[in-house]
C-alpha cells in the first residue's frame, strides 16, 4: 500500500475545479492536520506559492507539539536565494529537515542546471532528505528518471491519465529507483462532477467521465473509493498525494483507500484511452 500524503494548496489558496468553499478557515485546517496526524499520515506536500499554507502548518506544529515531514517547492533561482528561503521556511514550520525539496516547474528545472550542485550540498549538510522534481508529460517525466539527482518525480496519476498513459515511464523509474509520488489523483475533483455539467472546453471528457462512472456503479463502488483504489493498485507508486476540504473528507479518504481493487476492474479502467490528453492537465483547462 502506498504512503498518504496530504496536500495542502487548500490551506491557503482557492483551488479545484470543484471546490465550492475556498480556501479553508485556520480552525479547519487545524481539526484536518489533528485527523491526518492521528490517522498515521505524517507527510505534508506544501509550497510558499500556497498562500499562507506554510503558516497554518507551523502554526499547528507550534500548537500541539506535532510535527509533519514536509515536502515543498523552492521558488528561488540561485542556490543563495533557496537556501535563504529553505532557512525562514524552516523556522516558519518549526523543523530542522525538509523532506523533499522540489524544483516547482519542469521550465524551472530545465533553465537551471546550476543548482543541482548546491541541492546536493544541502542534502549532505542534512538540510534537505532528497531533491524531487514535479512533471506532467512523459517527455518530462523520462528527463526526471534519467537525472542521477532527481530523487522524487510527482506526476498525475489517476483513471484517466492512467496506466496506459504512463506505464512504460513508470516501470523505468522503479527500475532507476525513483521514488514516484502520484497526485491529481482526483484530477480537481473532475471525476464528482456531473458529466453532463463540464465546462465547454473539457467536453470532450465526457464520455470517458460516463464509462466511469459505468465501471464504480457495476462493481458497487464510489468514485472516490475508484479512484483511490486505483492508484494505490500500483505497485509502481511510493505515496498518494489527495487534497482535502474537510476533516469527514479525510476519513472517508482512508477508508475507501483501504480495501483492494479487483484485478479485472483496473483492467478495465487500463482500457480508457483519453485521446484528448492535453486535457488531463489542469494547466490546459
Amino acid at each position: 500500500m502506498a504512503n498518504i500524503i496530504l496536500g495542502t494548496v487548500q490551506f491557503g489558496l482557492d483551488y479545484g475545479i470543484n471546490n465550492p468553499s475556498g480556501k479553508l478557515p485556520e480552525e479547519k485546517i487545524a481539526e484536518i492536520l489533528a485527523v491526518a496526524y492521528t490517522s498515521g499520515i505524517h507527510t505534508l506536500d506544501t509550497a510558499a506559492i500556497y498562500g499562507d499554507a506554510i503558516e497554518h502548518i507551523g502554526s499547528f506544529h507550534r500548537s500541539t507539539g506535532a510535527h509533519f515531514d514536509i515536502n515543498t517547492k523552492f521558488i528561488g533561482l540561485t542556490i543563495p536565494a533557496i537556501e535563504a528561503e529553505l532557512e525562514d521556511n524552516l523556522v516558519k514550520l518549526g523543523i530542522k529537515t525538509v523532506e523533499t525539496y522540489f524544483y516547482h516547474t519542469f521550465s524551472k528545472y530545465k533553465a537551471s542546471p546550476h543548482l543541482a550542485k548546491g541541492l546536493n550540498k544541502m542534502k549532505t549538510a542534512k538540510l534537505i532528505r532528497s531533491v524531487g522534481l514535479s512533471v506532467y508529460t512523459n517527455n518530462e517525466f523520462e528527463v526526471a528518471i534519467n537525472d542521477p539527482d532527481i530523487d522524487v518525480i510527482q506526476l498525475p496519476f489517476n483513471l484517466l491519465d492512467n496506466y496506459f498513459q504512463r506505464h512504460i515511464y513508470l516501470q523505468r523509474a522503479r527500475e532507476k529507483q525513483k521514488r514516484i509520488q502520484a497526485r491529481s489523483v482526483f484530477l480537481q475533483g473532475l471525476f464528482f462532477m456531473d458529466a453532463d455539467n463540464l465546462p465547454v472546453k473539457l467536453y470532450p471528457l465526457k464520455p470517458y467521465l460516463q464509462e466511469l462512472k459505468s465501471i464504480a456503479l457495476q462493481y458497487n463502488l464510489s468514485m472516490e473509493s475508484l479512484c483511490l483504489q486505483y492508484v494505490n493498485s500500483r505497485l509502481e507508486i511510493d505515496d498518494i498525494i489527495i487534497g482535502i476540504d474537510n476533516k469527514q473528507q479525510l476519513m472517508n479518504n482512508l477508508a475507501s483507500i483501504g480495501t483492494s481493487l479487483p484485478a479485472e476492474l483496473g483492467k478495465l479502467v487500463d482500457l480508457i484511452r483519453v485521446k484528448e490528453t492535453e486535457l488531463l492537465y489542469p494547466y490546459n483547462w
